[in-house]
């Protein structure tokens, strides 16, 4: 019975790989662990705000054309990300049927702009909607 192992490498630079990808965002990530917890939330929503804005022009700068950059999911999650680091009330499943809209309506798909309307409406009537207060008996 052999005890080797096998180990596989990508070839390429080290600095592009995903595990230095993953310790650098460990690394940045453990700088706000002492600081209290205002100071931390801004820190790390900065840092979440610059990644997906660098996401989402990856996305266009892969080549596609805008219809296809507005069609991709990824682009909605990454403008998503960046306006909830911003807005935290915003809810980010707003996104996701703002994504759905575009696509559909790059498409020419009515019935689909249709359903994402009344979905993107209860999310906005549920966000802006006056809070009741409970009547003390």
């Amino acid at each position: 019975m052999s005890n080797t192992t096998q180990t596989t490498t990508s070839g390429g630079p080290w600095w592009l790989s995903t595990n230095f990808a993953l310790t650098v965002s460990m690394l940045v990530g453990s700088i706000f662990v002492g600081f209290d917890k205002v100071d931390a939330q801004a820190g790390v929503a900065s840092i979440a705000g610059v990644i997906a804005a660098v996401g989402a022009i990856r996305e266009k700068v892969k080549g596609v054309d805008f219809k296809g950059w507005l069609k991709n999911s990824n682009t909605w999650a990454y403008i998503g990300t960046i306006v909830v680091t911003f807005v935290p009330a915003i809810p980010a499943e707003l996104f996701t049927n703002l994504g759905e809209i575009a696509a559909n309506a790059i498409g020419g798909n009515w019935q689909g702009i249709l359903v994402g309307i009344f979905s993107l409406g209860t999310i906005l009537y549920q966000l802006f909607k006056p809070k009741t207060t409970p009547v003390k008996a």
